[in-house]
């Protein structure tokens, strides 16, 4: 932590990722002194803005950092994540696994959850268009079959 003025547990948290590949959450609860729920939510924060990878093998996380090379890079991979059909799709499994939900459950309750964000995510997707120049026939066409993607589980 080199020039800064000021250390946050947070921090602590990233530099312990980045210098322990495949860290393991319970290693981080402890290293950091937390609680779970505490160490959880900060986990959720700095993996939705892409700064760190959490995955779960049996009731054991494994944090890993997510390598950026530019604040640029960080924008570029947050917009396609955002309208990434898969990336949304292991999110929302991951979420429902956590909440115990069966692989029935998860597909049948599927659509209810795109139907409530399909506005955000066709704003999104419409944005990501209109920087690309994409016509408006183009841009109906790419939904049209974005959407079938995104409801397609």
């Amino acid at each position: 932590m080199l020039n800064k003025v000021l250390s946050t547990p947070i921090d602590n948290l990233v530099e312990i990722v980045k210098n322990h590949n495949n860290c393991k959450v319970s290693y981080l609860k402890n290293e950091l002194n937390v609680q779970t729920i505490i160490l959880d939510r900060w986990l959720v924060i700095l993996e939705e803005f892409g700064i760190i990878n959490v995955s779960y093998n049996g009731m054991d996380g494994i944090v890993n950092f997510i390598q950026k090379s530019s604040p640029q890079d960080l924008k570029k991979s947050t917009e396609y994540d955002v309208l990434n059909v898969n990336k949304i799709k292991e999110d929302f499994i991951k979420k429902a696994k956590m909440k115990k939900l069966t692989d029935a459950k998860i597909k049948e309750i599927w659509p209810r959850f795109i139907s409530t964000k399909e506005d955000i995510i066709k704003n999104g997707f419409l944005d990501l268009t209109k920087k690309r120049n994409y016509t408006n026939e183009k841009t109906n066409k790419a939904w049209k079959k974005y959407r079938e993607e995104l409801y397609n589980f």
